[in-house]
């Protein structure tokens, strides 16, 4: 679920498989950021789960990675 895109709060009900995340353009003062919630509460998701840029020059710097929930 997408909470703040830039810094703003996003009223949204829905949950989302994809999230864009903005770019730096070398000019602002501040890194563009995201803030998700991902729900793992229920004790039949565990496992591994991963995350990546559809980038992948992205990915191969480092933005993939697993969320590991264990019981």
């Amino acid at each position: 679920m997408l909470l703040e895109y830039r810094g703003k709060p996003v009223n949204e009900p829905f949950l989302r498989d994809t999230i864009n995340v903005p770019y730096y353009d070398n000019r602002a003062l501040a890194f563009p950021s995201v803030t998700l919630r991902m729900d793992f509460r229920d004790p039949n998701t565990i496992g591994d789960f991963l995350y990546h840029c559809h980038l992948l020059e992205h990915e191969d710097g480092g933005m993939m990675g697993l969320i590991r929930v264990e019981p």
